[in-house]
């Protein structure tokens, strides 16, 4: 369960730039040290966000390489061979793999995005 004050104080903390207090948060002065969002965006160079599209494309293409690397590396070691209909408990195993691993993404993704007040 996620402890999340109203919607309306959150997005005009957010807009302002400004600190939540302790009392609308419900804690005890557990946010007294964070820093605002205009206080970060001060300390970080001007130079960082500017666009480029060199940059943007140089990142794409270190990512692609990463990907193909991982992709024959992973090929290479393990089997990926769709499993043969003839035998039942080879695509069980598939199957019931495919769903643990929607299972953990779905895990995943619920602890990183903010939940619905």
């Amino acid at each position: 369960m996620c402890r999340a004050e109203p919607r309306s104080n959150r997005a005009n903390d957010v807009q302002s730039g400004t600190r939540a207090s302790a009392a609308s948060a419900g804690d005890s002065g557990k946010f007294k040290n964070v820093p605002t969002i205009g206080e970060i965006r001060a300390v970080i160079p001007k130079r960082c966000f500017e666009k480029s599209l060199v940059h943007s494309f140089m990142a794409v293409g270190r990512d692609l390489m990463i990907v193909t690397v991982f992709a024959l590396l992973a090929s290479t070691v393990l089997d990926t061979t769709f499993p043969s209909f003839s035998n039942p408990m080879a695509i069980a195993y598939f199957v019931l793999g495919w769903c643990f691993y929607a299972f953990w993404q779905v895990g995943t993704l619920a602890r990183i995005t903010p939940c619905a007040a």
